[in-house]
């Protein structure tokens, strides 16, 4: 029997079904993904899930080449919901099998403020497990022995600024070094802080593939989306004397500007909680704002640490919600006790199926997105009504044993 035609068949198949996870629409345009989307770019039928261990979406075999640099204070990384929601809800719902992971953190006490530290490498072990990342390095505060290497003279307040950028570099390289090794080169690369809480599951990488060669996708200056061609002068080229007291954002607005990028930045419609181009572009870049535009789709993170109670129970902790004005508006449209519930989850398939819960939820398309949907009370009706499901509750009903602290 002749395996021709049946090869072509089992080809023509695979396609088609590769297709369908990329049926969110070509381009960026939120408005070409469905809107009773229930995997975003992975198709509204679940056809997506099929094959794939555990049930996850397949991944694409000729999908383009992504790099993920996990860049900063790990904080919250040692909790399996904030690591399992990175796999699942970016890494996966990316959707291309042609990526990988990148880590550069900072094991440092300082970077925890009131919280649990994150400050040896073992209390990042499942995370590790979970993330595999490709090439990893982990570092500590600046000194002035490094100061001094720099250049730098010797800082008023703190270096968190000039420290950031410098680690943000760093990563990069690792991702250099990858492609030297491997001959071959990433067509995106992204910068990811390893404390966000993926609570909407990333647009598959179709949902891209009209994006122009100089646009650049960002969720305020907490995960950026950087074409290739753009990778050095946008993350690469770090200012490592700047001054701590400048925000970040300022220094991510010139690099972008300076690059001649078109910026598209995540504001929808019912609370846009990173204002990035009104609070920093327009007023510390005259001129860039012309290149920015508002990316409508629904914040899909929110950054959090996990911090000592003030209260009299000095063993008690909860999850703080650093995320800027999203602070402001809960979970980034989320009810606050949902992320608060991963406090007490310590089991992986636990997490497993929280953060698969938040997945079904897409950030661009759907019915929540809509300009209609204009507010933080009308999006979590708009959701609770469409998704019909919350994991509040799920923790203590499963029994999940004692609270989720780093380990000492």
């Amino acid at each position: 029997m002749r395996r021709g035609p049946y090869r072509a068949l089992l080809l023509l198949l695979l396609a088609l079904a590769l297709g369908q996870c990329g049926a969110g629409g070509a381009g960026h345009d939120a408005s070409r993904e469905s809107a009773t989307d229930g995997q975003g770019g992975g198709g509204g039928d679940g056809s997506c899930k099929a094959g794939a261990p555990g049930g996850h979406p397949a991944l694409d075999p000729e999908g383009p080449r992504a790099a993920f640099c996990l860049v900063g204070c790990p904080r919250s990384l040692v909790h399996p919901v904030v690591y399992t929601s990175a796999q699942r809800n970016l890494f996966d719902a990316y959707g291309s099998a042609n990526y990988k992971v990148f880590w550069y953190l900072k094991l440092d006490a300082g970077c925890q403020r009131k919280a649990d530290p994150v400050d040896r490498e073992e209390q990042l072990l499942g995370a590790r497990e979970l993330h595999r990342p490709a090439a990893l390095r982990f570092v500590g505060a600046r000194t002035e022995a490094d100061n001094r290497r720099l250049g730098c003279a010797p800082f008023r307040g703190n270096s968190n600024n000039a420290e950031q950028q410098e680690q943000i570099a760093g990563c990069v390289e690792l991702v250099l070094e990858d492609e030297r090794a491997s001959g071959l080169r990433y067509d995106w690369v992204f910068r990811v802080r390893p404390d966000a809480l993926w609570l909407r599951r990333f647009p598959h990488h179709t949902y891209f593939r009209g994006a122009a060669a100089r646009e650049v996708f960002i969720v305020g200056d907490v995960m950026m989306m950087v074409p290739r061609g753009l990778v050095k002068r946008v993350l690469g080229t770090p200012q490592v004397c700047n001054p701590g007291g400048q925000a970040h954002e300022i220094t991510v607005v010139s690099h972008l500007h300076a690059a001649r990028a078109r910026v598209r930045y995540q504001c929808d419609h019912a609370i846009c909680p990173w204002p990035t181009k009104t609070k920093f572009a327009s007023r510390w870049v005259p001129g860039s704002e012309s290149a920015w535009e508002e990316w409508r789709c629904l914040s899909p993170l929110t950054l959090l640490q996990v911090i000592r109670d003030s209260g009299s129970d000095a063993s008690a902790r909860r999850l703080f919600l650093n995320a800027g004005v999203a602070q402001l508006h809960g979970c980034v449209g989320t009810p606050e006790e949902e992320c608060q519930e991963i406090m007490d989850v310590t089991s992986a398939s636990l997490a497993e199926e929280i953060v698969a819960r938040w997945g079904e939820r897409p950030m661009c398309g759907g019915p929540c997105a809509e300009e209609a949907v204009s507010t933080r009370e009308a999006l979590l009706a708009c959701e609770a009504a469409h998704y019909n499901f919350s994991v509040v509750g799920m923790a203590r009903g499963r029994g999940a044993p004692g609270s989720a602290a780093p380990p000492r």
